[in-house]
């Protein structure tokens, strides 16, 4: 029987969190040359900027909630759905975060009663899609969805340990931290299958000038 791979078992069992794990498989992925594969291993481990689409699994669900008031009263405070137009792009949170800050806002979820952060929304721009007559929004925030950071974390680890273990199967034990990619097309092979991890999609092919063709990234929406 094969001896199992320490990084991969680390991982299953926690005995390595998933930053380790990133900087364990860049190291891994070193002779690839593949700069679709380094910049998805970079913005994982140190955030994406605001110029680049973040893949779907870092996009959390979320709603706004806030304070609206009329010209007499005050109906809610912080506590009540706002109603907005087109809700299904504007209720969106993409994370762009380092894994290092998902795991911080994971743990902080974990010790919410609601197990779920809030995120302020500009007051000026709310007012401009909420749908409410002779009233207006004092204080907005986006509800993210319960456990949002949580399960982008538990999605991160899981393409992990698919990774690991498909690395596994094709070039042995993993313990050296090595892998001796033989030719140009085995290097392409490899880059395909791992893509095909990352976004979910049978579809991903590498394109011309390492470009990903018919990926599956999400929108660039903050």
């Amino acid at each position: 029987m094969k001896k199992r791979s320490k990084i991969l078992i680390d991982l299953i069992n926690d005995e390595i969190d998933v930053k380790k794990a990133f900087q364990l498989l860049s190291l891994l992925l070193e002779d690839l040359d593949n700069k679709e594969i380094e910049n998805w291993l970079n913005y994982e481990l140190n955030g994406y900027p605001k110029d680049v689409d973040v893949p779907k699994y870092r996009i959390i669900n979320a709603s706004i909630i806030g304070t609206v008031k009329t010209y007499t009263m005050i109906i809610s405070k912080y506590d009540i759905p706002v109603p907005i137009e087109d809700k299904e792009k504007l209720c969106k949170h993409v994370v762009r975060d380092s894994i290092a800050e998902i795991c911080q806002y994971a743990k902080a979820e974990e010790e919410s009663d609601m197990h779920c952060l809030l995120s302020p929304i500009d007051i000026g721009y709310i007012n401009s899609v909420a749908l409410i007559n002779d009233a207006e929004v004092t204080h907005a925030n986006l509800q993210l969805s319960m456990y949002g950071y949580t399960n982008v974390l538990h999605l991160l680890k899981d393409k992990l340990i698919d990774i690991f273990k498909k690395l596994e199967r094709q070039y042995g034990n993993l313990d050296e931290y090595y892998i001796d990619f033989k030719s140009s097309r085995d290097k392409k092979d490899t880059t395909k299958e791992l893509l095909q991890i990352i976004y979910n999609d049978n579809s991903v092919k590498i394109g011309s000038n390492n470009k990903i063709d018919k990926s599956k990234v999400g929108n660039s929406n903050d």
